[in-house]
């Protein structure tokens, strides 16, 4: 059964987005039905209508029968439960999606914390069996770490603690490896020329509704399949050069230029989140 719909006519500010998501090899279609439950519904018990689940992923190019396979995949690995109100069929988070969620929620809407400023370079016991350091440590080599100074080192390992006054080119592709930089630099650019479209047309309340839904749904796709791989540390080791570190500084404020246009576009037979705990998203004062 195809995943790829026709495309129709699309905003320019939506079609790169959905560029980026079909170039991605063989689509997940039920990943991104976890980021739209998780930033739509989640972390409660809100239940999304089917027609209004078509509506939003026909705007991917993704047809109604892709998502009613994942729909069915999600239900059987027990992250949906279904249901319905007169004719409308309904989705919800189950409980123990809402649970997952609700953990993976302060990584994915985490305000970006001050820059760690002062690093410890941990060596390992060369003779021991490897072991990671406790804590969030980033390994360098297979006994050689970097730590946030005030985490506690390994046991009866070589500790050197300062600032760090240089980074060399190759430490990116050590830590972060060649897949991730390549994905953040593309995430970074999609960012950048989004920014620039935004300032173009006189900011997101330009957009019509539906295209602001699915911008805000991409744009959050793509970021939380990145953050959830890797040390919230990274942004801050690899510095404001690392196209990760740009695009964590930029993912809030453009989430949230979104979030009031795309709030807007009417879904009536689902329930939403409502919009206190959206607008806590990516700020110091996030709810469940």
């Amino acid at each position: 059964m195809p995943v790829m719909a026709d495309r129709g006519d699309r905003s320019a500010a939506l079609a790169p987005f959905v560029a980026a998501l079909h170039a991605q090899g063989r689509l997940r279609v039920w990943s991104i039905l976890v980021t739209i439950f998780g930033d739509l519904a989640g972390p409660l018990p809100g239940r999304l209508a089917l027609r209004d689940i078509h509506a939003l992923t026909r705007q991917f190019g993704i047809t109604d029968g892709a998502v009613r396979t994942a729909l069915s995949r999600l239900l059987a690995e027990d992250w949906l439960v279904s249901g319905k109100t007169g004719r409308h069929a309904f989705y919800a988070l189950s409980p123990a999606a809402i649970e997952a969620v609700a953990e993976a929620s302060p990584r994915i809407y985490a305000r970006p914390a001050q820059p760690v400023t002062r690093w410890q370079l941990i060596v390992t016991d060369p003779d021991a069996p490897p072991a990671q350091p406790a804590g969030q440590a980033l390994r360098l080599t297979a006994e050689c770490w970097l730590l946030p100074e005030g985490e506690a080192p390994a046991d009866n390992a070589l500790v050197l603690a300062g600032p760090l006054t240089h980074r060399p080119d190759w430490l990116a592709g050590r830590l972060a490896g060649q897949r991730l930089n390549q994905e953040y630099g593309q995430l970074a650019q999609l960012v950048a020329e989004l920014d620039q479209q935004l300032g173009n047309i006189g900011g997101a309340s330009q957009l019509a509704p539906e295209t602001a839904m699915g911008l805000r749904v991409l744009l959050l796709h793509f970021w939380r399949r990145l953050v959830l791989r890797h040390s919230p540390h990274l942004f801050w080791l690899l510095g404001p050069g690392w196209p990760g570190t740009q695009v964590a500084q930029r993912i809030g404020p453009l989430w949230h230029q979104l979030l009031d246009r795309s709030e807007s576009w009417p879904m009536p037979d689902s329930q939403r989140a409502p919009l206190s705990l959206l607008k806590s998203r990516f700020t110091d004062q996030q709810t469940r």
